[in-house]
């Protein structure tokens, strides 16, 4: 594992990801190069941190009061999907990443 591999697996598990999710998001960074620059524009974009922010705590609340995590993760991803849209460009490459 390089250095810079390393300090992005530690950034994103301080962002919330768990360790395998940052792991796999940082050995994909390092495979592909366009999703580490996509990641930089994402988190240069002020409003879609602050929506993506929103919707962990969200998620984060509905879990916590009981709800299956996938059941409140599509049930606040859908409740902004038209804000979510607005980025789907810059969202693209993470979420093709995420289907896998």
């Amino acid at each position: 594992m390089s250095i810079k591999s390393f300090f992005v697996k530690k950034a994103l598990q301080l962002k919330g990801m768990s360790k395998e999710q940052a792991e796999a998001m940082s050995e994909a960074m390092e495979k592909n190069p366009a999703l580490m620059e996509a990641f930089k524009k994402m988190n240069e974009d002020p409003k879609l941190m602050a929506l993506l922010k929103k919707i962990q705590e969200e998620t984060e609340l509905k879990i916590k009061n009981g709800m299956d995590s996938t059941m409140a993760t599509v049930g606040t991803l859908a409740k902004y999907k038209n804000e979510l849209a607005q980025y789907r460009d810059l969202l693209e490459p993470i979420s093709m990443l995420l289907q896998r």
